[in-house]
C-alpha cells in the first residue's frame, strides 16, 4: 500500500473518504475480500472497514456477494470512475439553472449622496412620489413641513407612520411624538430625516442651518430594512413608554440615558 500512498488524495478529493479510499486501494490489490481481509490488507481498523466497504458499493466503487458476511469485488476504475463522472454531470445539470437563477437576482447596491438643502429635499420629495404601499420617516418640523405637499398627496392606501421632533399635524399620517425632544436637541445640533419606502429604498439625511444638508439614498430593501426597524423601534419605545407608570417610566428614562452614553462618539 505504501507505494500507492499518493492515490489515496485523490480519491478523497472525488468524495470517497479515507478509509473508503484506503479499501478500495486494498481490494483492486487483492482483486476480492472480506472485512477481514480488506482490514488486514489496508490498515483500515475493523470496526469501520464493515462501513467503509459498504459506503463503496452504495457510491458504486465495489461490488458485494450479499452475504451475511459479505465479500467484495472492486469495480474495475475506468468503469467506476465513469459512472461517478456521469453522477456529477447529471447532479451539475441539475443545479446549475438554480445557482445561475440565485447569481442573477443578485441586486448591486444602489447609493447615491446628496448635498445642499434643496437638493436633499428633492430626493426625498421623489422617494415619497413613488410609495405605493407603507412610508416611515423620522424628521424635524421643519422638514416636514417643506414636506407636507408631497405626503399628503399620497394615495389613500398608503400607509404612513410618522415620529416627529415636534408638534405637527398630518391628516394623511399616524404621528408619534418624540417624548425626549430635550435630550435629542441636546445631543444633536444638526436635525436628522430617516425614510423608508415600500421597504425597497430609504434615506438618512442631516439638516443644519438654513441651507446645509447631506444625504445618502439607498436602493437597497436590505439597507432600508436596517432604517425601518430603528424608525419602528423609537415609536414603539415612546409608545411603551408613555404606557409606565410615572415613577417606572422615569426610572426607565434614568437607565436609557445611561445607555446613550454608551453611543456617544468622541466624548468622554
Amino acid at each position: 500500500m505504501q507505494k500507492h500512498e499518493a492515490l489515496l488524495p485523490n480519491l478523497e478529493e472525488l468524495g470517497l473518504t479515507r478509509y473508503e479510499a484506503m479499501s478500495y486501494a486494498a481490494l483492486l490489490a487483492l482483486g476480492t475480500g472480506n472485512g477481514y481481509g480488506v482490514a488486514k490488507r489496508s490498515g483500515v481498523p475493523t470496526p469501520k472497514v464493515y462501513q467503509a466497504l459498504a459506503s463503496l458499493a452504495a457510491k458504486g466503487f465495489a461490488e458485494s456477494d450479499g452475504m451475511e458476511r459479505a465479500t467484495y469485488t472492486p469495480v474495475p476504475p475506468e468503469e467506476a470512475l465513469s459512472r461517478l463522472k456521469r453522477r456529477l454531470e447529471q447532479r451539475i445539470e441539475t443545479i446549475l439553472p438554480e445557482l445561475s437563477e440565485l447569481a442573477a437576482a443578485r441586486e448591486e447596491l444602489k447609493a447615491r449622496s446628496v448635498a445642499g438643502r434643496e437638493a436633499v429635499l428633492g430626493s426625498v420629495r421623489a422617494m415619497i412620489r413613488a410609495t405605493r404601499t407603507k412610508l416611515l420617516m423620522t424628521c424635524w418640523p421643519e422638514e416636514l413641513e417643506a414636506l407636507r405637499p408631497e405626503v399628503e398627496a399620497l394615495p389613500a392606501g398608503v400607509e404612513v407612520i410618522l415620529l416627529s421632533y415636534g408638534t405637527c399635524a398630518f391628516a394623511r399620517a399616524r404621528v408619534f411624538l418624540h417624548r425626549r425632544l430635550d435630550l435629542v436637541r441636546k445631543e444633536h445640533k444638526a436635525r436628522w430625516f430617516l425614510g423608508v419606502a415600500d421597504g425597497r429604498e430609504a434615506a438618512a439625511a442631516l439638516f443644519a442651518g438654513r441651507a446645509s444638508a447631506t444625504a445618502i439614498w439607498m436602493g437597497s430593501p436590505g439597507l432600508a430594512r436596517v432604517l425601518a426597524d430603528h424608525i419602528l423601534h423609537d415609536v414603539s419605545l415612546n409608545v411603551l413608554m408613555q404606557m409606565l407608570p410615572a415613577r417606572t417610566a422615569a426610572a426607565a428614562e434614568r437607565k436609557l440615558t445611561a445607555l446613550r452614553g454608551l453611543m456617544a462618539f468622541g466624548r468622554k
